[in-house]
């Protein structure tokens, strides 16, 4: 098991085509910030019936909040540990996204529950990415509905819903048949797995995306390069402004592959403790 995260850690995120995003490898070379001084030499896992826990020499791993990081499934411990196991001489929170997404499900910051989560989710779809198409500049359209068109009818026909999209500032007719499918989809989720999708969500600007990547159809890099697609058509008719739309790729690219590899590590392993207080 430890070596399966090894490889989706320090390896791109593993799609039905090309790999294309190593997560740490982009977060070494762009993540100068460092924090404490590490503290510790040996990272463990344990588990009983309530759950798994990551210990830093023999003291077990606490939220921001000050409870113990109780984690669901073995794979998200594994990840976790390979993440603080794999710091160097000081900390770099940057480098570890899953750590932080189990923080933040842990956590709960905002009181949400699952329920709420999805509504959270499907707020989005409303105001999706790829519904909203461009009139200006010219050729931004086109370019939009050669590209997104394929998320939009690959959406429409594998979960047999309307999907519209629009131009200008008008929202997208969107029928309710449409809104109560996409519920039931990401309600069959745990409420942790739920959460990275509300994650993920909020990095690519766009639920179809989400689920795309999610379900294999589309590579991190493609989700994230169709999330940014007018900043990219205007990066090619204008020029890159140097370092800054570079990291902005690579960071998104981070949070997209990061999202992506705990939602399947929730939703995926059969070991999965479902938490009286997360449920």
């Amino acid at each position: 098991m430890a070596a399966l995260f090894r490889n989706l850690l320090t390896a791109p995120f593993t799609c039905s085509t090309t790999v294309h995003c190593n997560v740490l490898s982009i977060l070494r070379r762009h993540t100068s910030v460092s924090g404490r001084k590490k503290f510790f030499k040996e990272v463990t896992i344990s588990c009983d019936s309530d759950g798994y826990d990551v210990s830093l020499d023999k003291r077990k791993l606490k939220c921001p909040s000050g409870i113990v990081l109780r984690l669901p499934c073995e794979q998200l411990a594994q990840a976790v540990a390979l993440e603080w196991d794999s710091q160097g001489d000081a900390l770099k929170y940057h480098t570890m996204p899953i750590t932080n997404l189990c923080f933040y499900a842990m956590d709960k910051p905002n009181g949400e529950d699952k329920a709420t989560l999805v509504d959270i989710c499907l707020n989005f779809l409303r105001t999706d990415t790829v519904l909203f198409h461009s009139d200006e500049p010219p050729g931004l359209g086109d370019h939009q509905v050669k590209e997104w068109g394929k998320i939009i009818d690959w959406a429409r026909q594998k979960y047999n819903v309307e999907l519209n999209y629009t131009s200008g500032f008008t929202s997208p007719h969107l029928p309710e048949e449409t809104i109560n499918t996409f519920a039931k989809y990401l309600s069959s989720y745990n409420f942790w797995a739920v959460t990275g999708f509300e994650r993920l969500i909020s990095t690519l600007k766009s639920l179809l995306l989400s689920i795309a990547l999610v379900e294999r159809s589309i590579t991190v890099e493609e989700a994230v390069s169709l999330s940014r697609l007018e900043q990219e058509y205007q990066i090619s008719q204008w020029g890159n402004v140097e370092w800054h739309h570079d990291i902005d790729l690579l960071e998104s690219r981070k949070s997209a592959a990061a999202c992506a590899i705990f939602i399947h590590a929730c939703s995926e392993d059969s070991r999965y403790i479902n938490l009286q207080n997360l449920a």
